[in-house]
């Protein structure tokens, strides 16, 4: 069968029951098992922290508004223009935090998923049910929805 050039495919070894899928210098992708009996996944995006923006009256101040130190500066080394050593905290302003976001498919409870969504911005998660006859899924009389409830205040996640 033939692919586009741009999907890959490969083998991910999991390790604790997780799966890196992506990480990149901006996010990582972390999928574990719901613990079902045909395969289903959890997948938790984080974005790392990024640089603050430029603040370009700042950079007027410093005379260097249109000048490739700019590019030195955000990538956090320090510059010296005319003689006075400018360093990034002069001009960016403070790092902005990475969101992590919860994209939860469980109708059991899972301890890695619950030590992968600590404190999470959003988390989003299919409640259907589907039974089929070859499995009997026990909730412990606890429905998909409560199991969300639970797992947003277990992770100390911030939205629903």
């Amino acid at each position: 069968k033939s692919y586009s050039s741009n999907i890959r495919l490969e083998y991910i070894y999991p390790i604790n029951n997780q799966w890196t899928c992506e990480t990149t210098k901006q996010i990582s992708v972390i999928a574990c098992s719901t613990g079902q009996l045909y395969p289903c996944f959890s997948y938790v995006t984080t974005e790392f922290d990024y640089p603050g923006k430029v603040n370009t009256d700042n950079c007027k101040k410093f005379g260097i508004l249109n000048s490739s130190y700019i590019q030195t500066l955000k990538m956090g080394e320090s510059v010296v223009h005319k003689g006075v050593t400018i360093k990034p905290e002069d001009i960016l302003e403070p790092n902005q935090t990475g969101r992590k976001f919860v994209l939860a498919h469980s109708h059991k409870e899972s301890i890695e998923l619950n030590q992968l969504s600590m404190n999470a911005d959003v988390l989003v998660h299919n409640t259907s049910l589907v039974v089929s006859n070859r499995e009997i899924l026990s909730f412990n009389d606890i429905s998909p929805m409560e199991l969300a409830v639970k797992l947003y205040h277990q992770s100390k996640i911030k939205r629903i």
